[in-house]
């Protein structure tokens, strides 16, 4: 039993200790090598010695409050959003003496999610006698779109082999109507389900095959977070089937990764690595998410105008350009923000409230409807949703972004486990 304690003691000074050090590297290199390299694109280094206080302070209660719970889906998942979204926003509020009232709405909404995610609900189990093979039938979906997109559009680009020139394909490609929506779930819902489930049932060829389909739409459509998702969701589904604690884990794979890119950049001179990861990945997300605060805080709030809901109502915008234009750094590009600033655009603190309530409903959802057998699938699966939330609205995640098909997906893949084999 002492060995026990002690060992617990260990894992959990070794999990605070970790995400001590992620969250000091990152700021280390954020001050020596990005901001002097992308001041131009507003990753300024202004450091406040107060703010730095304050950011820690945050930083540690916020740590307090994660669940950890390893048995649920939602623990692994808020634990990412943390890494991805929540520190990088911690660290530029500081470095970059950010705004402290945005500081404090995104720690509040971050908060209430972490204390939602500790409530345990049950599903009504639902017997079910017959099933069809959720895997077979993704795969002639995303088969199929694959032929429809290549006779419509042509084949890949290998351009996008050379990170920097995706954005000359980006540029060139326009999906009209159904296909601006297929375009997306398919990479976001449809192949991450796929590839997972392959590894679940250990089916290497279809593992294979969804691989190189994932691979294909990245060189289509020039997108890195396609190309990232297939490198993240692999390496999710390897941790989780190891003894290895999955968020330390990540914790330092990221920091590590972070490190390598500085290595090259200090001996080569080349800034490729370092523009995905932080830069990419951290650093321009957080910056952006003040950026859209700078400005809703003290100009009209959007109303869910640029939304789907918003369209429905017939609510019009109150600009003439789209915000996520209007709000470009260096005004040709598309300065999306994740779902907290996304929220404060809309409705302020009180949408960011809403929001917060809202993902934490769908995380308790998706506990309630894994298994502990099945929990390598789901956190694989959505922790790349996660991810995409750093850069994305909510509504826009459940919708465009295919969160909506990970959960009927992931639900319709547990009815099947059910059938075929009853849950402990």
């Amino acid at each position: 039993m002492e060995r026990l304690i002690e060992g617990k003691t260990r894992h959990k000074y070794f999990f605070i200790c970790s995400y001590i050090i992620y969250k000091i590297l990152y700021e280390f290199i954020y001050a020596t090598v990005i901001s002097p390299l992308w001041t131009y694109f507003g990753l300024v280094n202004t450091p406040n010695n107060f703010k730095c206080m304050v950011s820690y302070l945050a930083f540690f209660v916020l740590l307090k409050a994660l669940p950890k719970d390893f048995t649920r889906v939602s623990s692994y998942l808020v634990n990412i959003f943390f890494i991805f979204t929540i520190i990088p926003i911690l660290s530029f509020y500081w470095q970059a003496n950010a705004s402290s009232i945005y500081t404090f709405y995104c720690c509040v909404s971050f908060m209430l999610v972490c204390l939602i995610c500790r409530f345990k609900f049950s599903l009504v189990k639902i017997q079910i006698t017959k099933y069809v093979r959720i895997e077979h039938i993704i795969f002639f979906i995303v088969a199929a779109f694959m032929v429809l997109l290549t006779v419509s559009y042509g084949i890949a680009d290998l351009r996008a082999v050379n990170i920097m020139r995706v954005y000359e394909i980006r540029a060139e490609r326009v999906y009209p109507s159904i296909w601006g929506y297929l375009i997306n779930w398919v990479p976001s819902a449809f192949i991450p389900c796929l590839m997972c489930i392959a590894i679940y049932y250990k089916n290497k060829y279809l593992l294979l095959v969804a691989v190189f389909m994932q691979a294909y739409l990245f060189l289509f459509t020039g997108n890195k977070t396609v190309l990232f998702s297939l490198v993240l969701i692999l390496v999710s589904y390897f941790i989780m089937n190891t003894k290895k604690n999955f968020v330390t884990t990540w914790l330092w794979l990221l920091s590590g990764g972070a490190f390598s890119a500085c290595g090259v950049y200090w001996l080569s001179g080349s800034i490729s690595l370092l523009s995905i990861v932080p830069v990419r990945l951290f650093n321009i997300p957080a910056m952006l998410s003040y950026l859209h605060y700078n400005f809703f805080s003290v100009n009209p709030k959007l109303l869910l105008s640029e939304s789907a809901i918003g369209k429905l109502l017939g609510i019009e915008s109150p600009y003439s350009q789209f915000s996520t234009y209007m709000l470009s750094p260096n005004g040709n590009s598309n300065a999306n923000t994740g779902y907290l600033g996304d929220a404060y655009d809309n409705g302020g603190f009180l949408l960011m409230i809403l929001f917060s309530i809202l993902l934490a409903l769908i995380l308790v959802f998706v506990d309630m409807i894994a298994t502990k057998k099945t929990l390598p699938v789901f956190v694989s699966v959505l922790t790349y949703t996660m991810i995409i939330l750093n850069d994305a609205p909510l509504l826009t995640t459940l919708l465009t972004g295919g969160l909506f098909l990970n959960i009927a997906v992931l639900y319709l893949f547990k009815r099947q486990e059910n059938a075929i084999a009853p849950p402990e």
